[in-house]
């Protein structure tokens, strides 16, 4: 797993969830992604941390770091709007 190779090296700290191990190291690999990039990977972030129940607070700093107004929209509407597709049936 890649994680564990960058933990072996201390970029990533040794558990979970997953941090660098310096603030420097985060700023240069975030300043180094683009812009969108960067976003969708939060958005990943926050949608695997909720799907593995994690706590409330890592999933809304990855999700108050994701930049794009639609997929922030698309994802808080259309789960709601499934939902009510099948209740309807």
């Amino acid at each position: 797993m890649a994680a564990g190779a960058l933990a072996q090296v201390h970029l990533l700290g040794p558990d979970e969830p997953l941090s660098f191990t310096h603030l420097l190291i985060g700023t240069v690999v975030a300043a180094d992604m683009a812009s969108f990039s960067r976003s969708s990977a939060h958005r990943r972030a926050a949608g695997l941390l909720a799907g593995s129940r994690a706590s409330a607070s890592p999933v809304a700093t990855h999700q108050t770091k994701d930049t794009d107004p639609l997929a922030r929209l698309a994802e808080t509407t259309m789960p709601a709007k499934s939902e009510a597709c099948v209740s309807q049936g």
